[in-house]
């Protein structure tokens, strides 16, 4: 009984030792202890809510630090992309009038002072155009053809059978204007037409065209006012010359 009580005693003991760190040199225990006791100054310890993180580099006057410098960068959106206006055409082609009308037009547009910055030419206009598919190899070819504009459901059309250039070429309308005639090609071409275009057809008849050059926006607009008063003018860049 005594040796049971005397070993109870030192294992009571040893576990004091043990909690109380007395043991920590010969046998670590993982803890610290010790380290409580050598704490500076623990009381000005606080605990804080999270926060975005802030530079600890000390600050240069004038100069923002790093965390400064990316917030401002994901606070401020980027500017947009300027928008720039289209430039008005260096040269733009006003027609197709009538001697009578060119001359009346000619005489508004001396408000401009456009001087060799104005030119005109004459355009050989045809009286009608016909929109059409050219000539094919023979009656055969036509007739094909014209199954295929069928299966398109392109009704309004007839081969020519009569001798001459334009034998067994389709035409699919005939029109007063080249635009109504190029309208109707372009709705052609939508439902899956390919090989028609435009030709003029019928006697010449010449037309009067004018060419302003080097307009700037206010000049481009003075010239729209004048043309105002006309009927069906068409304006066009210097380089799609009317054919």
């Amino acid at each position: 009984m005594k040796f049971i009580l005397a070993a109870l005693v030192l294992l009571n003991l040893t576990l004091f030792a043990w909690y109380r760190g007395y043991l920590e040199p010969i046998w670590p225990s993982g803890r610290e202890p010790q380290r409580l006791q050598q704490q500076i100054a623990p009381e000005k310890i606080r605990l804080l809510d999270p926060a975005p993180l802030t530079s600890t580099a000390p600050e240069v006057p004038g100069k923002p630090t790093v965390t400064t410098a990316v917030a401002t960068a994901v606070a401020t959106p980027a500017a947009p992309l300027p928008v720039l206006a289209a430039a008005p055409a260096s040269c733009i082609e006003l027609g197709n009038f009538s001697e009578t009308e060119a001359a009346r037009f000619e005489t508004q547009l001396g408000a401009l002072a456009l001087n060799e910055r104005l030119s005109r030419r004459t355009i050989s206009e045809a009286s009608s155009f016909m929109v059409m598919i050219p000539p094919l190899a023979d009656k055969e070819a036509a007739e094909r053809k014209s199954g295929e504009l069928r299966r398109l459901e392109v009704k309004d059309f007839y081969v020519v059978q009569a001798e001459g250039e334009l034998r067994y070429s389709i035409s699919l309308g005939i029109f007063k204007t080249r635009a109504a005639a190029e309208s109707h090609l372009a709705e052609l071409v939508r439902k899956g037409v390919r090989s028609a275009r435009v030709s003029g057809r019928g006697p010449s008849g010449d037309k009067i065209a004018f060419q302003l050059r080097d307009l700037n926006e206010s000049g481009l607009a003075s010239t729209q006012r004048l043309t105002a008063s006309f009927n069906k003018i068409e304006q066009r860049d210097c380089a799609a010359r009317a054919r």
